[in-house]
């Protein structure tokens, strides 16, 4: 059988079968560094559905129709209360840690299951996309039929009439336009498969060959991971962007180690931190770290998680306020929110919780904050302007 090469962090060779192709192009991954620079420069924002990634028997076509409607509904509610381009990244079937006691899959079944999953999502990524009413319109069936649907009925009566603004100059999308972008990321645990699929690529400014992870577009740092270990250095070597949570029980000290492991030239959008701290502890934690991230020069996405460490669908909406208070108090732009789609698609409540709230409310919760608490372009800074091709949808 034919071999190629694979890249580990040390520049070491990982040796791969030439009949797996990787699952995602390096140019992907360096089109999203260069949105998630847009979001930590505050000119767009980003939706996470979802850092784990599932096994292939989780996989069908239904199930991932429904979860890329979700993730388009999040996506004009994010748009319309924010006014900036929204970034979505949704997840990669495949690479999963095994269960305890049961061994590990071969980097093969992985692969394969990864591939099955693009595969679908970039045949339903080409069909025409629903039209904004019609997407519009899956937001208030979701509203009505929440038992706390009425708290949205502002936010959805003042999408309305931005439609009917935009149907009345006939800008109304019909879907057609520029062809969507779609992305994926997932938890980065299996090193011997993360390091036989990561490629070397040109790279337009550096002017030599860099490594990519083509397993996913976004890779995470597992939470049991640190920043020192063996997973951070293979995170390190490669051009993607990268994600790391950080819960109730993070310290200051290590998410700035985590920066200077991942994010050591201190590149806009290199590296997006994702808050799980809890609705009673965000306001109290998460002020020190944004200004000690401030302090050392790293430009980062800051994104809420507030499923995670919750458990009522009060205390999600809390935490999703809490989260954008903080930002706004500090000058910081909070880009965004990580949901999984499965809690609104006929996955059940969200992971974690029985009473948990599905996605889409998160998604209302976040826009219902911003919206609540606008950004003065004058005090902040260029905000972005729509009429910029570098930042409007299709960019």
């Amino acid at each position: 059988m034919t071999h190629t090469t694979g890249i580990g962090p040390d520049g070491s060779e990982a040796r791969r079968p030439a009949a797996m192709p990787p699952p995602v192009p390096a140019a992907g991954c360096a089109l999203l560094r260069r949105r998630t620079a847009s979001v930590a420069r505050g000119e767009a924002v980003l939706l996470l559905g979802g850092s784990r990634a599932e096994p292939l028997h989780a996989l069908t076509e239904d199930g991932m129709r429904q979860r890329r409607r979700t993730l388009l509904q999040m996506e004009m509610l994010l748009a319309h209360a924010t006014a900036l381009p929204v970034v979505k990244v949704g997840w990669t079937v495949g690479a999963c840690a095994p269960p305890p006691g049961r061994e590990a899959r071969a980097p093969r079944q992985e692969y394969e299951s990864s591939v099955a999953a693009l595969n679908l999502l970039r045949a339903l990524t080409a069909a025409p996309a629903p039209g904004l009413r019609r997407i519009h319109a899956w937001n208030e069936d979701h509203a009505a039929a929440s038992d706390t649907g009425a708290r949205h009925e502002g936010l959805l009566a003042e999408i309305g009439r931005s439609l009917d603004f935009l149907r009345a100059y006939g800008l109304d999308r019909s879907g057609v336009g520029a062809p969507p972008e779609f992305f994926v990321g997932h938890e980065s645990l299996l090193l011997d498969y993360e390091r036989a699929l990561t490629v070397a690529e040109p790279h337009p400014e550096a002017g030599h060959d860099v490594p990519y992870a083509t397993t996913g577009h976004l890779l995470w740092l597992g939470e049991s991971h640190e920043p020192g270990g063996d997973h951070a250095g293979h995170l390190s070597s490669v051009h993607n962007p990268v994600a790391v949570r950080l819960g109730p029980g993070t310290c200051p000290d290590t998410v700035l180690a985590a920066v200077d492991r991942l994010d050591p030239h201190r590149a806009p959008g290199r590296l997006t931190l994702v808050a799980a701290m809890g609705a009673d502890r965000v306001r109290d934690l998460l002020p020190a770290v944004v200004e000690k991230v401030r302090a050392e020069g790293a430009s980062v996405c800051w994104v809420s998680d507030p499923v995670r460490a919750n458990t009522t669908r009060e205390e999600v909406r809390d935490e999703v306020r809490g989260f954008v208070e903080v930002h706004r108090s500090s000058g910081s732009h909070p880009g965004g929110v990580h949901v999984d789609p499965a809690a609104a698609s006929g996955g059940g409540p969200a992971t974690g919780g029985p009473d948990r709230g599905p996605a889409l409310d998160v998604a209302f919760h976040f826009a219902e904050a911003c919206g609540g608490a606008r950004r003065d372009p004058r005090q902040e800074g260029r905000r972005a302007d729509p009429r910029d091709a570098s930042v409007r949808p299709g960019w």
